[in-house]
């Protein structure tokens, strides 16, 4: 494990990390930093992609830009995926559902992304938290999103996103935690939301 979360690290990470020359590592945590993006070389992505034992990664609260994020898209083993409080400002990659296949924990929250949820995250059967508040997202959530059996906490609000009949059919009841600030909520929605028996938290206003 490596932990150097909440300290004043600043420049870009160095090319050993990128490249993983740490056979033990699963676990790395670098929030809070002001660690950025440096280019990103040809032999970057092929590094990323002979590491599977890394578990998690946490580098929120950073200056992140998109380099870095369609890079640790490689890491196909992760469970655990902090974005949040970057300087992330494309959209969600189409594909995120097929290159994350283990991910159970993903925070992209906080930044500028723009575009919708893409489909693909349909494929994440064990995501259990997905954190995507405070962007600039646009489209329709749907049904499926709220589908995941294991899914505990979705957030999405702060976004422009709208939620609309379609919730009629959702029939996770483990939601923990749901946050749908400035989403546009059109028809049964309320209503479903009080079926969530499980529900802790929610705010939709």
């Amino acid at each position: 494990m490596a932990w150097h979360a909440v300290n004043h690290l600043s420049g870009s990470i160095p090319p050993q990390l990128f490249h993983f020359h740490l056979p033990l590592l699963r676990y790395l945590y670098l929030d809070g930093n002001s660690l950025n993006s440096r280019e990103v070389r040809p032999d970057d992505e092929e590094g990323i992609r002979n590491t599977t034992i890394l578990q998690d990664l946490s580098l929120s609260r950073n200056k992140f830009s998109d380099a870095m994020l369609l890079l640790v898209l490689c890491l196909k083993g992760l469970n655990l995926l902090d974005l949040s409080y970057n300087d992330l400002s494309m959209e969600i990659p189409s594909e995120i559902g097929n290159l994350l296949p283990s991910i159970s924990f993903l925070a992209l929250s906080d930044n500028r992304l723009t575009g919708g949820i893409p489909r693909s995250m349909q494929k994440l059967n064990n995501l259990e938290g997905l954190y995507l508040q405070n962007n600039l997202l646009t489209g329709e959530i749907l049904s499926w999103l709220l589908d995941f059996e294991g899914l505990i906490n979705l957030y999405v609000g702060g976004n422009r996103l709208i939620l609309k009949n379609s919730v009629e059919r959702a029939k996770n009841n483990n939601l923990f935690g749901l946050f749908l600030k400035s989403c546009g909520l059109f028809g049964e929605v309320i209503k479903w939301i009080f079926t969530q028996m499980s529900l802790f938290f929610s705010r939709f206003k």
